[in-house]
């Protein structure tokens, strides 16, 4: 069976810091509506396993920013699950938790091609292997991994998804020096003014290209 004869709805997990949520990580869950998700679940860790940092942003702002990033779009799901449970946030934790309290369909996980070498490192990857599909956002800096391991060759689905130049790190940097932040919504940009964001020079990790670094 491939990915896309699975029992719908597809439901495509999201998982970062989106600190903040910017026009990068809109173009992600674009890009996975487009190639064919039903549903995509955003869900912001409470720290990623990637990260030594907790994010720079606390948890409700970053949770509000998700929702305004993606207002208009009525596929997306954002979800506190990982901020209900103690850091570091692990992808197997988060998918137990989401299929107990939303049984059905078909489940991915969304990474970075940049992630795809270390996926068998991510903890309890055999339980994950058999419960989920993984859907690997292009890289337009990255070449595909090629050829991938069997364990991970068939558990793949691949996402194409055009160039888009925003970091979190980036925007982060120019909140904290009084500098105009490239790739905000105009409603992000409001909110992060409106609550005095990112000001303190002590900056938070930044996101992946995907956000996607749980493991």
């Amino acid at each position: 069976m491939t990915g896309l004869d699975l029992p719908r709805p597809w439901r495509v997990v999201y998982g970062g810091s989106f600190d903040p949520f910017h026009q990068g990580h809109r173009a992600v869950v674009e890009a996975l509506l487009a190639w064919g998700a039903g549903e995509v679940w955003i869900v912001p860790a409470a720290r990623s396993p990637f990260k030594r940092q907790a994010p720079g942003a606390p948890d409700t702002d970053r949770i509000r920013m998700c929702h305004l990033g993606t207002a208009d779009m009525p596929a997306v799901r954002i979800s506190d699950i990982d901020l209900r449970r103690p850091a570091p946030s692990y992808a197997v934790e988060t998918l137990k938790a989401l299929q107990r309290e939303h049984p059905g369909g078909s489940w991915w996980w969304a990474i970075g091609e940049e992630h795809l070498a270390m996926l068998e490192t991510w903890r309890a990857f055999d339980v994950l292997r058999q419960a989920l599909r993984f859907a690997v956002v292009a890289r337009p800096d990255l070449a595909p991994t090629e050829p991938l391991p069997p364990t991970i060759a068939t558990i793949v689905d691949r996402v194409p998804m055009e160039p888009m130049p925003f970091s979190a790190t980036a925007i982060r940097e120019a909140l904290a020096s009084d500098r105009p932040a490239e790739g905000l919504a105009e409603s992000v940009a409001v909110w992060i003014r409106a609550h005095g964001l990112y000001r303190n020079p002590t900056l938070g990790p930044g996101s992946c290209h995907t956000g996607s670094a749980q493991i």
